[in-house]
């Protein structure tokens, strides 16, 4: 039985690593609009991101002048950023 679980757990990892591995091959880099990417200080552009039970679509704009708002961004494993 322990035989058969560590067999099959190196089978799984074998696999995950080579997946990875394709993955990380074929991932392209991101595709320059020409802009400026902004500076620490410079006011976030406008976008829109789904909100709520609904998912409606809340704009930054719609906040500005209202309400404080923490943009945050957290770089996740394989997310290549």
């Amino acid at each position: 039985m322990k035989k058969t679980f560590l067999v099959l757990s190196l089978f799984v990892a074998v696999m995950l690593m080579a997946t990875l591995a394709l993955v990380a091959q074929s991932a392209s880099p991101p595709v320059s609009t020409g802009e400026q990417p902004p500076k620490v200080g410079d006011a976030a552009p406008d976008f829109a991101l789904p909100s709520g039970a609904k998912l409606t679509p809340m704009k930054l704009s719609d906040m500005r002048g209202k309400k404080k708002v923490l943009l945050a961004f957290y770089v996740f494993d394989f997310t290549g950023g």
